[in-house]
């Protein structure tokens, strides 16, 4: 756990300096992630492949886990960039980001939750008062995407990061504001359940019957 922290350390350094360096130092906090984990937490290995997808540009930039939240991601990615464009100074340049001046945004959408994870370019160059304003307008444009397609999921996410570490998670329902989890190193685990499989048809029923209910049907036979 010792190497593990003095990895994020540098992760932490790096992620405020190079961004070249980020991709390298992303991998490597995952390689070490999986090394260190005995009993993978539901929704880790989904959560992970998720966020790899908006690691680095290479043509889409757009994701999702159904083809419904594909079209999400895309119009929550189009305006980000549309607004940036007037609204902020800071992370214009493309060149030297891995997301090449793209939104790379993933959505995994499901009836429990909306989750949008978002890899924002050039985050670093933001001011602390810019980051803020950015996450008050991506929940904004989250809570209309859904609005404009007529979803109405029970919880909405929507997670930031830059090069190689999250910098907000935002947690709250589509009709209201949320909780913003912020700062230096975000705990991107709590984002887990949200990336969990869903059951089994037959553990779900299994589940949700109640003891009252089991007995009764014990009884019958």
């Amino acid at each position: 756990m010792k190497r593990l922290a003095a990895v994020v350390a540098v992760a932490v350094g790096i992620s405020c300096g190079i961004g070249a360096a980020g991709y390298v130092l992303s991998r490597l906090l995952n390689t070490v992630h999986d090394a260190v984990r005995h009993s993978p937490t539901p929704g880790h290995d989904e959560f992970h492949e998720a966020n790899r997808q908006i690691m680095v540009h290479n043509g889409p930039t757009a994701f999702g886990n159904v083809p419904k939240a594909v079209e999400l991601a895309r119009v929550f990615s189009e305006a980000q960039k549309a607004a940036r464009a007037t609204l902020f100074e800071g992370g214009k340049r493309g060149d030297l980001s891995l997301a090449k001046g793209e939104f790379l945004t993933y959505c995994r959408l499901s009836d429990p939750a909306c989750v949008f994870l978002v890899h924002v370019p050039e985050m670093r160059q933001y001011s602390a008062d810019a980051r803020a304003t950015l996450r008050t307008l991506s929940w904004a444009m989250a809570r209309r995407a859904l609005r404009d397609k007529e979803l109405t999921p029970d919880r909405l996410v929507v997670a930031l990061r830059g090069a190689v570490l999250f910098d907000s998670i935002s947690i709250g329902t589509p009709d209201g504001q949320p909780t913003v989890h912020a700062g230096t190193l975000v705990d991107a685990t709590m984002l887990y359940p949200y990336f969990r499989p869903p059951l089994p048809r037959a553990r779900r029923a299994a589940a949700a019957e109640t003891p009252t209910t089991a007995a009764a049907g014990r009884a019958r036979r």
